[in-house]
């Protein structure tokens, strides 16, 4: 939690993204849609390209998702696009005021 206050203190808004298969699997879909129609695109850095490369789709009970294929290699950089892409694309309908009590 102190980080998250560290961050809004200086401007930047975070927050959480739980990586469970329920968020990532759907996610990993929305990543996945969205290179293939050419909506994102790989700026021209090698370390980014790299853990690209290194990304597979794992099956899952629910469907597949992006994963490293061993420890050994890195996603890192991936699956923060994964998570960006989501919430720009998965945002929930604001709440309205139906009445009151």
């Amino acid at each position: 939690m102190q980080l998250g206050q560290e961050l809004a203190e200086r401007g930047i808004t975070a927050s959480s993204y739980p990586q469970t298969d329920v968020r990532t699997i759907p996610a990993s879909a929305r990543l996945r849609d969205a290179i293939v129609r050419q909506q994102v695109v790989l700026p021209d850095d090698h370390e980014l390209r790299r853990h690209a490369a290194n990304a597979i789709a794992r099956q899952k009970t629910r469907g597949w998702k992006i994963e490293a294929p061993d420890r050994s290699s890195n996603v890192d950089a991936i699956v923060p696009m994964m998570m960006a892409l989501d919430r720009l694309e998965n945002r929930p309908e604001p709440v309205k005021l139906l009445g009151c009590l």
